[in-house]
């Protein structure tokens, strides 16, 4: 599987992101979702948030019943309902956790506009 640019920077940001916001060094990346939605904001430690189609593949390949639907127990307290956001599952030297951040947005050079 080859990964995009917005793969690619969203891990580079989600990385800096970790590092300078909870002192925590990324070990491993388990999925990584460029694009999602902030779905719900429950109580002020989780947050829920939707993966489209096109990023959830992983998901409906182990679980043919997953609805593209994570829980991010680590996220920018910036993120309310309604927002896109990017996101991960993480390991780092002390925790796993699922980690949503504003949306990643990579410019393309080509673009006229």
């Amino acid at each position: 599987m080859t990964m995009t640019k917005l793969e690619r920077a969203t891990r580079r940001v989600i990385r800096e992101w970790c590092e300078t916001t909870k002192g925590r060094t990324i070990e491993k990346f388990y999925d990584v979702f460029p694009r999602a939605y902030v779905v719900a904001r429950l109580g002020c430690d989780y947050l829920c948030i939707a993966c489209p189609p096109m990023d959830n593949k992983g998901l409906a390949d182990m679980d043919p019943l997953a609805d593209g639907s994570e829980i991010c127990t680590t996220f920018d307290d910036s993120l309310k309902v309604g927002d896109w956001c990017s996101a991960a599952s993480v390991k780092t030297d002390k925790w796993t956790s699922m980690i949503a951040i504003p949306a990643v947005v990579v410019e393309d050079r080509n673009d006229p506009a």
